[in-house]
């Protein structure tokens, strides 16, 4: 067929029911109006099913509530129950981050600060609590205390005390 197909605001094509301003088969629709496609018995902006694309930029791909990736005015949302993100080069750039579990598993940093939070270690604003730790190399600190047996080849103190004997 060459040239213009023109029909009336109702019929059929190709499985296709013609609307004032749509194009419909199923649960897929064209909406010309409305510069939008659906595909899906309830596919929106926010529904948690369907395909919805809109001539705004505002999109939503949905397999359920868990499982999404969405555009509504200036927010992107992204949610996965598996998400495998890889590559040799990746930036995620954000003043927030939030990794983790609640309030035992985590890493976390905002502010300008960062926490680390595991069952055996927790780094706070400067403070490390932990449990059952094997260190290394050098440690200098300016103060401090240990309740507990200190096992050691050698100390060395010019001043000082040690087990209320002073230096």
């Amino acid at each position: 067929v060459a040239n213009t197909i023109t029909a009336n605001t109702s019929g059929e094509i190709g499985g296709f029911t013609i609307g004032a301003s749509t194009l419909t088969a199923g649960n897929l629709t064209i909406d010309s109006t409305n510069e939008q496609i659906k595909l899906g018995g309830s596919a929106d902006a926010t529904s948690n099913t369907g395909i919805f694309l809109d001539s705004d930029g505002t999109f939503n791909f949905a397999t359920d509530t868990n499982n999404f990736i969405r555009k509504n005015s200036s927010e992107l949302e992204i949610k996965s129950t598996n998400v495998d993100i890889s590559g040799s080069d990746v930036s995620i750039q954000s003043p927030n981050v939030f990794l983790g579990q609640g309030t035992t598993n985590f890493i976390s940093a905002s502010g300008g600060k960062l926490e680390i939070s595991s069952s055996n270690f927790h780094l706070f604003e400067g403070n490390i609590t932990a449990s059952n730790v094997d260190l290394s190399g050098k440690i200098t600190a300016t103060s401090g205390e240990f309740s507990g047996d200190v096992t050691a080849t050698s100390i060395q103190a010019s001043t000082g005390s040690i087990g209320g004997f002073i230096l």
